[in-house]
């Protein structure tokens, strides 16, 4: 099937349920699977009942309600729902209901998924509800480098969150009225927002600069340290040496993703920043230190740069001088 990877080993899969992986064949036959999520050690899917024109007989052991449905790891609370037995892992699927009566009716959400916590947009709104990432007063493992094999007890949840049962609503900061989540991702322990506008919003650990916006901790504090909803601002690629870096017009971004430690951001004139861990180059450009906490143009392999607003003026005019010296 076809999938779009998040960028590392515990980001998420957005996979296209038309190839080989079939979820409606652990939902039942009578679900139509509409979104798929590979998690780190969880998966998500939004089935849709088509059960409404049979009969009440023939209903009976159909394909439960529509929703988002969760299965796997849940040491963390990641599946937003309680398992019986007490149970860390279910490994079949099942409604995620601490969010099923916070989402609108008939709509399929803006959902995502980290190493051990899930993401949904409640509709219109600032609002984002996480479901995982352990309670406030659990202890975190220490955080090393990425690809450090275990993972220990869940990280705690960021603090300043409204409760909703198990599922937590994040209020994203200065977001209007007018704007929406469009897209979530998340890594091992950070999450990622991008609004209609273009937009970034980003929250967790920022042990290894992932947030590109907040302070990294030191070593002592990175696995504890956990930093709400914050605003990232791109640096403009092209901006002349006389404006100001504070005045300048951000990029717009269209796409975001999230690594196990880093964070990619795709904007629409087709540049890519990346920012968090470099220790194996996955921010596909040089940094003086493993660790690069500001979000810079990364050079990918094969894509061909976009033209400065100098070279633009100077194609629109026709060659009338134009051009960049």
């Amino acid at each position: 099937d076809t999938a779009r990877r998040g960028g590392g080993d515990e980001g998420e899969d957005e996979a296209d349920v038309d190839g080989g992986y079939e979820p409606s064949a652990f939902l039942g036959g009578d679900a139509s699977v509409r979104a798929v999520r590979v998690c780190g050690f969880h998966l998500l899917a939004w089935a849709e009942g088509r059960s409404a024109s049979r009969s009440a007989a023939e209903r009976a052991g159909a394909a439960p309600a529509s929703g988002l449905y969760t299965w796997g790891e849940n040491a963390a609370r990641q599946l937003c729902r309680s398992l019986d037995g007490g149970l860390d892992y279910d490994a079949e699927p099942g409604l995620a209901s601490s969010v099923a009566g916070l989402l609108p009716d008939g709509e399929l959400p803006v959902f995502g998924c980290g190493g051990f916590h899930t993401l949904v947009h409640a509709g219109g709104g600032p609002a984002v509800l996480s479901c995982g990432g352990g309670e406030e007063d659990d202890e975190a493992d220490s955080v090393g480098e990425p690809g450090d094999e275990g993972t220990g007890a869940a990280p705690p949840a960021a603090p300043g969150l409204e409760r909703d049962g198990s599922a937590a609503r994040l209020l994203l900061p200065g977001i209007e009225a007018e704007d929406s989540v469009v897209h979530l991702a998340g890594g091992h322990v950070h999450s990622v927002a991008l609004s209609a506008k273009g937009r970034v919003w980003t929250w967790g650990s920022n042990s290894h600069g992932q947030l590109g916006w907040a302070p990294v901790p030191p070593p002592s504090e990175a696995a504890v340290r956990l930093f709400p909803p914050g605003a990232v601002r791109l640096p403009p690629r092209h901006r002349p040496e006389s404006a100001p870096a504070a005045t300048a017009a951000p990029p717009r971004v269209v796409a975001v993703a999230a690594g196990g430690y880093h964070t990619l951001a795709l904007t629409e004139e087709g540049d890519v920043y990346s920012w968090g861990a470099n220790h194996h180059g996955q921010l596909l450009r040089a940094s003086p230190s493993p660790v690069d906490p500001m979000p810079r143009w990364a050079a990918v392999p094969g894509m061909t740069p976009a033209p400065s607003p100098v070279e633009r003026r100077g194609a629109a005019g026709g060659g009338g001088g134009g051009g960049a010296a």
